[in-house]
């Protein structure tokens, strides 16, 4: 038997609204999400999802052969694979037009499925790699919360929630209009889980820290081994986003990270990689609002990542990114650091980006630094660390002038790792990038007496400088 007929939609939901373009007849695996409740095939309609895949699994469409999988919205054709991305860019931002009233311009934007060599080479330049999506199922050592139970977690965190902490990095922060505004009630956000306010009135809330996520043990996936090996996994956080949530364009301190979204929980995200012209770019905005539309023509080899609770996504080090929930829910996340971090967060202190954080969250910054250099020294990654040190060199000059034990910490890094160095440099026969070595001086000599001076002033030096910033 022939069908022909045209293939109904089952859903209105936006971030659905592609896949019924090419929606197969028949043969296939359908997953049938639940928001569906329109048959695909017959003018038939549904109280619910569960009804409807009641109906396909029925003699009434027997000839397609149809097999029906309880999961989110796609199609595959018996194949396992694990949902990806929307390849549509000018549906999605017609989305975001209409649902956030948020215009963004998509003609440097690639889908993460769709990477041409060029943006790839650039993200490669500038991080540790691409943004990845992995099974979100591997980041778990027991299995994901529910919903239910982290609501209740969050309840118990705003019983105990002052204003007066909202400044600190050891509590949540609750998200007025896409700003920090410790005047609005963070009960708000449980409230509009339920009934989302889309008059760009969304109350949603960061840096939970939930006992639940503690008790179930969320981690990095092993998958991500196989791009790069996750190191002092930390800051373990939970976002509380309704739906109409926006998060404007921002980096993490030039830290890794890995999300995953809870439930029903839906989010698109925006990417860009630390170049310096995107670093430029939005350290000219620090401060000011809407970086995302304002910049959105300027950025360059930017990707649009559609995620559920499905996918981890891992976020390489200094990446900027935005995010859209398009359904309400939350998201888990988690920093981590590499052997391969320095250049990017080394880049991020570079832009000056680092001295407009908060003091607490500029030493965290710093703490970072130090640690990724400790890292990379221990694994031989000699060229990384120095050119890191290079480009960030006048910053460093800068902190380390005011903070006397990081500077301390930082020299003893590198003191302790000479040997190793030693011969890392006999093998290599080293010599500078900054390329004005002069031949008859050796490289260390070179390298602390020229770009790490900083480290051996004296307490008269370090006031000039201080008295210079």
């Amino acid at each position: 038997m022939a069908h022909q007929q045209q293939i109904l939609r089952s859903c209105e939901c936006p971030e659905h609204y592609y896949i019924y373009d090419d929606w197969p007849s028949r043969d296939v695996k359908i997953r049938v999400a639940p928001c569906m409740k329109q048959c695909m095939y017959c003018p038939a309609s549904f109280r619910n999802a569960s009804r409807l895949r009641l109906h396909l699994r029925s003699s009434v469409h027997e000839d397609r052969n149809i097999e029906i999988k309880k999961e989110r919205a796609g199609v595959s054709r018996f194949k396992n694979s694990h949902p990806t991305p929307s390849d549509n860019i000018n549906t999605i931002l017609e989305d975001i037009k209409r649902l956030f009233d948020i215009s963004c311009n998509g003609s440097d934007l690639c889908d993460l499925a769709k990477i041409s060599s060029n943006v790839q080479a650039i993200w490669n330049s500038s991080t540790v790699s691409v943004p990845v999506l992995l099974p979100s199922s591997k980041c778990w050592v027991s299995h994901a919360p529910l919903q239910d139970e982290l609501i209740e977690d969050t309840v118990q965190a705003i019983a105990g929630y002052s204003p007066s902490m909202s400044g600190s990095e050891s509590t949540f922060r609750v998200n007025f209009q896409g700003e920090v505004d410790s005047s609005v009630k963070p009960s708000l956000a449980i409230a509009q889980l339920v009934k989302p306010r889309s008059d760009k009135a969304t109350v949603y809330l960061t840096g939970l820290r939930l006992p639940t996520v503690d008790k179930l043990g969320f981690r990095c996936p092993d998958d991500l081994c196989t791009v790069v090996e996750p190191m002092e996994e930390s800051n373990q956080q939970v976002n509380l986003t309704p739906r109409f949530s926006f998060v404007d364009l921002h980096i993490d301190y030039g830290a890794d990270g890995i999300s995953t979204p809870i439930g029903d929980c839906q989010k698109v995200w925006f990417m860009y990689p630390p170049t310096k012209k995107n670093l430029a770019a939005i350290a000219n905005l620090e401060g000011q609002r809407h970086k995302l539309s304002r910049l959105s023509d300027t950025l360059e080899a930017g990707i649009v990542v559609q995620t559920t609770s499905d996918h981890a996504l891992y976020i390489p080090a200094g990446c900027l990114h935005a995010t859209f929930t398009l359904k309400g829910g939350y998201l888990i996340a988690s920093d981590f650091t590499t052997s391969q971090s320095i250049k990017a967060i080394g880049a991020y202190i570079a832009s000056g980006l680092a001295s407009m954080l908060s003091p607490e969250a500029r030493e965290d910054c710093y703490s970072l630094f130090k640690h990724c250099l400790h890292i990379c020294l221990m694994h031989r990654q000699l060229i990384p660390a120095v050119e890191a040190c290079i480009s960030a060199a006048s910053e460093l000059a800068i902190w380390a002038a005011s903070n006397q034990k990081w500077r301390a910490d930082f020299q003893r890094l590198w003191k302790e790792n000479m040997q190793l160095q030693q011969q890392v440099i006999a093998d290599k026969l080293f010599e500078c990038p900054c390329k004005q070595q002069n031949g008859d001086v050796a490289f260390l000599d070179h390298f602390f007496s020229d770009h790490l001076a900083f480290l051996n002033y004296t307490s008269e030096q370090r006031s000039r400088k201080r008295r210079r910033v």
